[in-house]
């Protein structure tokens, strides 16, 4: 990888704008469901209580929590299936027009949407399978550390906690970053070789960091630095709108 590559890469993405389209589809409509399930669980009216007193009105909180419950979870869980649903239409789109991209063809969300469809459920597949995968590096945390506590709770209890501790924050650190790496490739695995069976995908992914461990670590560095400066670019956009509405309002 060098900053060729790179670079080659920006200018894909500035001659591509489609490419952006899924993301800004998926944050206002995002938006436009928190907005509706604000207006469902009357959310306003407790805000407003809460912002207006002086010290939290924790049982006026709970009253509303116990009247509306029933609201709560049902948007709850609305949201979780509307934005999992969105979220791999959003995929099958983005990824489909990066690999039309790739392969110097021309991208359309009609022709997208009639012509990759078929890459729907296997993503919902794979993001099952992920999910598996992180519960399973959270069971081989918690018993890591459970044994570590067994281990020193009798002789010396404090130091218990606190080694459980240490080993759980490094051992969850260690484990996400490598579950990461290792089906970091699974999108373009996916679309690029046309592969619909989520487990050949992943073990794929797996294989390509096994073999080429350095290529795979560069590359999540690239896109983390690249997270980060859009993360302090849009904080700067805030900070300055927000400046420049406290300034006029002077």
């Amino acid at each position: 990888m060098t900053f060729d590559t790179a670079k080659s890469a920006l200018d894909l993405l500035k001659k591509n704008l489609i490419l952006y389209v899924p993301d800004l589809f998926y944050t206002v409509l995002n938006y436009l469901l928190i907005y509706l399930l604000y207006l469902y669980t009357g959310a306003g009216d407790a805000l407003a209580i809460i912002t207006t007193a002086e010290t939290l009105p924790l049982d006026l909180l709970q009253a509303y929590v116990t009247e509306n419950l029933a609201k709560l979870i049902i948007s709850s869980l609305v949201f979780v299936i509307v934005t999992f649903i969105i979220g791999v239409g959003v995929a099958v789109m983005k990824f489909s027009i990066i690999t039309n991209m790739l392969k110097k063809k021309k991208s359309s969300l009609y022709y997208i949407f009639i012509k990759k469809k078929g890459f729907f459920w296997p993503i919902v597949l794979m993001r099952m399978y992920v999910f598996l995968i992180s519960l399973v590096a959270v069971v081989i945390i918690g018993a890591l550390s459970g044994a570590v506590f067994l281990l020193f709770k009798l002789t010396m209890p404090l130091l218990a906690i606190a080694a459980t501790s240490v080993i759980a924050v490094l051992s969850t650190i260690v484990l996400l970053i490598l579950v990461k790496l290792a089906i970091l490739f699974r999108y373009p695995i996916m679309f690029l070789d046309k592969e619909k069976n989520a487990l050949k995908v992943l073990k794929k992914s797996f294989n390509l960091f096994k073999n080429k461990s350095m290529f795979v670590l560069i590359t999540m560095l690239i896109i983390l630095a690249i997270n980060i400066v859009m993360a302090v670019i849009a904080w700067g956009v805030g900070f300055l709108s927000n400046f420049s509405i406290s300034f006029i309002n002077i």
